[in-house]
């Protein structure tokens, strides 16, 4: 999708598997067009456990945001659950950390989930250096 209507700010080459919050209200300038409110994350950053559960990425990225401690993350899709790779800028309780998003997988279906976590390792890339935050199998 592009827009460039928004001379501030125009969305150029949107990604198309964004998810997005679509209004019911029309635009008040009067555009028959439909306005996107939220973009809310790539479907492509979906983990899906076949015949057993799809993760949404909002499900680390709600409790990941109440860390203060933690300024960037990195999750790795593996066979039973995830590797959660942070870096933090102060004192986090980890394994409560850990012990909440492996309830939050399980009641999301997938049963017996593993959480494992590593501190400080260096993140994987993109070819252009862009940080991909959720790694799919």
């Amino acid at each position: 999708m592009t827009n460039l209507f928004n001379d501030v700010l125009p969305l150029i080459r949107f990604e198309i598997t964004d998810e997005v919050t679509i209004s019911e209200q029309p635009c008040p300038c009067g555009s028959g067009h439909r306005l996107v409110l939220d973009v809310e994350g790539r479907l492509d950053d979906t983990f899906e456990y076949p015949g057993v559960a799809t993760i949404h990425p909002h499900l680390f990225r709600a409790r990941l945001g109440r860390e203060r401690d933690v300024v960037e993350y990195q999750v790795r899709q593996l066979r039973r659950g995830v590797q959660l790779n942070v870096q933090l800028q102060g004192p986090t309780e980890l394994e409560q950390l850990r012990t909440d998003l492996i309830s939050q997988l399980e009641a999301a279906g997938l049963a017996g989930a593993v959480v494992q976590m590593t501190v400080g390792q260096p993140f994987e890339r993109t070819v252009l250096g862009k940080l991909k935050r959720f790694i799919p199998l």
